[in-house]
């Protein structure tokens, strides 16, 4: 029976020769174990998203010189199947690229699948530079008709997916085809796998496959994650193997095996995970190897501690507290506990001094004119980010932000101070979800101090100050900003939250005001179907 290898691969946009090496490495590990097909992500070559580089005339050289490379060195028996940018004749008008699937079969190079649907919403953008595929593709492997598709290819029909004109799939219905194939790079967002196998029964049932080879991307691309998660499905069974959730593997399965067994993970879990590797892998291809944290004693700079270590490792974490004249002396004692808890490196600087410096310099400039509590207080935050951007210059550590969904949404944030970072891991929770996800971390070790958790949440930059001051209770924020930023109804249809009308409104206007403070955010790992950052601002500027 046919033995179909999934090369789960991990690969970075625009290094072209570093993926072929992989494609080829990979691929010649696949067939030495036995596999008749081994097939990898889309633009597993270049890499995704593709970006304007790949417009590039000097990028075009490597590309085609890589694909020259990959025939020579292919295994010279099977069929080897990987996603890459193709040049496209200009004989009729469009984009001169395609998103193609190639094809090498015993050594040989044969004609190429192009993706025919081309995603432009969210993240994606392949309109920009790809135009769509005509036409079918199906191989003969093993004895069995496959039939070739890339990512978006199967979604027709999917929820916010019904615009396209052709349905891929089923034109395939009448091809004879036994396996559907497809080279996916589908990002994560919570419930994302869970959707695919609701996809993987409607393409079965629409193309009259009997299996869905499905190799996904893995890797963070900035703010993006790809999840992998690659698997083999079987009509009327469900999946027979499956590779794993943000890890590089190679995986094999002889069709009409048995199920394979594969770990699997709760909501929570595959949150956690994501979020660890978002972070190790945006240090891995920036070539960074140490973090700094501002640790202000709350739970959201505890969070991203305890992200980071478990990314990077304790040794290559420093968390620095920075209090003021109004930070209390419980929120530096617990920084230092969460530091020893971690097992990180800890530093104090005391800011009063630089703090009442700069009121100083701005009373003289406004005339002895009293500061506005705004003033005073982002004097503080913008101290506190030039002093961890300068140990970041001098240390070479990457600085991650800590703000959260809730506090992005509402503007709660200041410019240059706290919003410093290279990048924000838990910009995509909400407040309470942060608390969830503390909670989660400290179910089988106390990693997060407990009085942490069970503090009010406080910036601690006026006397007394606490988050409800400004905001209202999270417990009543974050339900409604879910529904203004994730869901495409009304808020005020969702029961329970009508009877807060003048709130809804006044938590909708802060939310379009703040916009200016998000595009100058750090990037956010996206873990929402819908969240700040590429896909929002492309919303944004649509309108």
């Amino acid at each position: 029976m046919l033995k179909i290898a999934l090369a789960q691969i991990n690969c970075q946009v625009g290094a072209i020769e570093a993926n072929a090496s992989k494609i080829i490495e990979w691929s010649h590990k696949a067939m030495d174990k036995g596999a008749d097909l081994v097939l990898f992500p889309e633009l597993s070559l270049y890499g995704y998203p593709p970006t304007d580089s790949l417009e590039q005339s000097d990028s075009w050289i490597r590309i085609e010189r890589a694909l020259t490379g990959i025939v020579e060195k292919a295994p010279k028996k099977g069929v080897l199947i990987f996603g890459a940018p193709l040049r496209a004749s200009l004989e009729t008008s469009g984009k001169p690229l395609t998103n193609s699937a190639i094809v090498i079969q015993d050594g040989k190079l044969l004609s190429p699948y192009h993706k025919q649907l081309l995603p432009d919403y969210d993240i994606f953008d392949d309109p920009r530079y790809f135009r769509e595929g005509k036409e079918s593709r199906v191989i003969e492997v093993g004895g069995k008709r496959a039939a070739l598709s890339v990512c978006e290819d199967i979604w027709y029909g999917a929820e916010g997916k019904e615009n396209y004109e052709v349905d891929p799939i089923a034109k395939l219905k009448e091809s004879g085809a036994e396996i559907l194939i497809n080279l996916s790079a589908s990002p994560f967002w919570l419930g994302k796998i869970r959707e695919r196998k609701l996809v993987a029964e409607k393409v079965l049932q629409d193309s009259g496959a009997k299996f869905l080879v499905y190799c996904n991307l893995v890797g963070a691309q900035d703010e993006v994650i790809f999840d992998g998660s690659s698997f083999i499905y079987e009509v009327g069974v469900g999946f027979r193997a499956r590779a794993q959730f943000v890890r590089e593997e190679l995986i094999i399965y002889q069709l009409g095996n048995p199920s394979e067994t594969w770990e699997s993970h709760t909501d929570i879990e595959e949150l956690e995970l994501a979020l660890r590797f978002g972070i190790s892998d945006y240090f891995k291809k920036t070539g960074f190897k140490k973090a700094l944290i501002g640790l202000s004693g709350g739970i959201d700079s505890a969070v991203v501690a305890c992200l980071a270590v478990g990314a990077l490792g304790p040794e290559n974490v420093l968390g620095v507290t920075m209090p003021s004249p109004y930070s209390s002396e419980g929120s530096i004692r617990d920084s230092e506990e969460l530091a020893k808890k971690l097992g990180i490196s800890f530093k104090t600087i005391e800011i009063s001094n630089a703090y009442r410096l700069f009121q100083k310099e701005l009373r003289v400039f406004f005339l002895e004119e009293e500061l506005s509590g705004v003033t005073d207080q982002n004097v503080q935050a913008r101290i506190r980010g030039l002093l961890l951007m300068g140990i970041s210059n001098q240390t070479g550590r990457l600085l991650l932000a800590t703000g959260n969904k809730s506090e992005l949404a509402m503007g709660y944030s200041t410019l240059y101070g706290d919003l410093c970072g290279a990048l924000l891991p838990i910009g995509d929770l909400f407040k309470t979800e942060v608390y969830a996800l503390a909670r989660f971390l400290n179910a089988n070790q106390e990693r997060i101090p407990e009085i942490i958790l069970k503090k009010e949440p406080s910036a601690e930059l006026a006397p007394g100050q606490k988050d409800s001051d400004q905001l209202p209770d999270y417990e009543i924020l974050d339900p409604i900003l879910k529904e203004l930023i994730e869901s495409k109804h009304g808020v005020l249809e969702t029961e329970g939250l009508a009877v807060h009308f003048d709130l809804v409104r006044d938590i909708s206007r802060r939310l379009k005001v703040s916009e200016y403070k998000r595009v100058q955010a750090p990037p956010i790992l996206k873990v929402k179907k819908k969240s700040f950052g590429i896909g929002r601002f492309r919303m944004i500027s649509a309108l």
